[in-house]
């Protein structure tokens, strides 16, 4: 959960959507996943693994969660995931196991030689990775990453297992193709198995494509079931931590602002949650919310704010009005940058008294575990709020 928070910044019912037919030329994989149980993201593609035949279509069905996805591919991807193919399998096997497996050296390898949507968590994006680029030779990549691959390797082609970069770029969440991905199989495919993966959350958020002139596809139905069973392992680790936290019983205690403790840390999947939904409070009584991951505490919140948005240039950045603290105070500056390695020790930032007027107040991002947010509320009322980066994290004070 840890990953998930820095790489940043629905699916029961999704499944459904993929289809359930046995016949036809397509078939559906989901990206991430919607839990019954709880808000939530899953860095994963639901089933890991299909097999299709040349002349198929395969549909990629998006999940909007707030984590922003590709499908990405091609014979450079399966030569620089080969010498660490073994700890992308051993994490599908049992997730604890890359605890002490070289994973930096794995980031490095993509970081170093092919396009990264977020490299060195800057929050600058590489646009050739933010795009749609279909090229046949790895020196056919432009070298600038403030620019997005050109026009006419941005049209959309078959994959033919030749190319050496393959990639849908950023998946949008809206519009005409909203959450959709479709990927067409070249009837001259070359047979084979090739890995794809979200070039935002690296190999460890990745899947398998084997093409095969003779083989039996199995039914829409049958993917549904397998991509929710595999989905369904993620559930119950992080549904039992979030139980626990609940019941006043977790890492963090009182009110919180996300999930997770030392068991779900390398799981690439987390509840997002305020916990309790609904916080009772005093007049002038000090709120206060622990961070587990990061998140904003935001009031007063627009209809619609989009998390990623396109210049007048037509590129592609991140909303910061979102990660940027409004009105209110922030965290101190940089201290995602040494979450992992360095973890600086938890800060405590009050914003004082608020009536709830004044339009948007936000806490901003930038938080680590641990971290704290303090705010009293000088009105009685009932106050909606919402984490501005991820869609359905919501909560209410009411205060008396």
């Amino acid at each position: 959960m840890r990953r998930l928070a820095l790489a940043l910044v629905l699916l029961g019912a999704g499944f459904a959507a993929c289809g359930s037919g046995s016949g036809g030329n397509s078939r559906t994989i989901a990206v991430d996943y919607r839990s019954d149980d709880f808000n939530g993201a899953f860095l994963a593609y639901y089933p890991r693994k299909v097999t299709v035949r040349p002349g198929m279509t395969l549909k990629f069905h998006q999940t909007w969660t707030g984590e922003p996805h590709t499908v990405t591919l091609g014979t450079a991807v399966d030569d620089t995931v080969k010498p660490y193919k073994y700890i992308v399998d051993k994490y599908y096997a049992d997730p604890q196991s890359v605890e002490n497996d070289p994973i930096g050296d794995l980031l490095g390898a993509f970081d170093q030689r092919l396009p990264v949507f977020l490299p060195g968590f800057t929050g600058a994006i590489d646009q050739r990775a933010a795009f749609p680029c279909y090229v046949d030779r790895e020196d056919q990549l432009p070298k600038a990453t403030t620019r997005p691959c050109p026009k006419a390797q941005r049209k959309a082609v078959p994959f033919d297992g030749r190319q050496a970069y393959f990639s849908s770029g950023f998946i949008p969440f809206e519009g005409t193709q909203g959450n959709t991905y479709e990927m067409k199989i070249a009837p001259d495919a070359k047979p084979g198995t090739y890995l794809y993966y979200c070039n935002l959350h690296s190999v460890f958020m990745s899947g398998e494509i084997t093409i095969s002139n003779n083989a039996k596809v199995e039914s829409q139905a049958s993917i549904n079931r397998r991509g929710k069973a595999e989905a369904d392992k993620l559930v119950k680790p992080i549904l039992d931590v979030y139980k626990k936290e609940k019941a006043g019983h977790g890492k963090f205690t009182g009110n919180l602002a996300g999930s997770g403790d030392q068991s779900t840390e390398y799981l690439h999947a987390g509840v997002l949650e305020f916990t309790p939904r609904t916080i009772n409070t005093k007049v002038n009584a000090p709120v206060t919310w622990t961070f587990i991951g990061d998140h904003t505490i935001s009031f007063n919140v627009p209809s619609y704010t989009p998390q990623l948005t396109f210049s007048k240039q037509g590129l592609l950045s991140f909303n910061k009005r979102l990660s940027l603290a409004v009105k209110w105070p922030g965290s101190p500056k940089d201290r995602l940058l040494h979450y992992d390695e360095n973890a600086p020790p938890p800060v405590g930032v009050d914003a004082g008294s608020w009536d709830g007027t004044g339009g948007l107040h936000s806490s901003g991002g930038g938080w680590i575990d641990g971290d704290t947010y303090t705010i009293r509320f000088s009105k009685p009322g009932s106050y909606p709020y919402a984490c501005l980066v991820h869609p359905g994290m919501i909560g209410k004070v009411v205060v008396t």
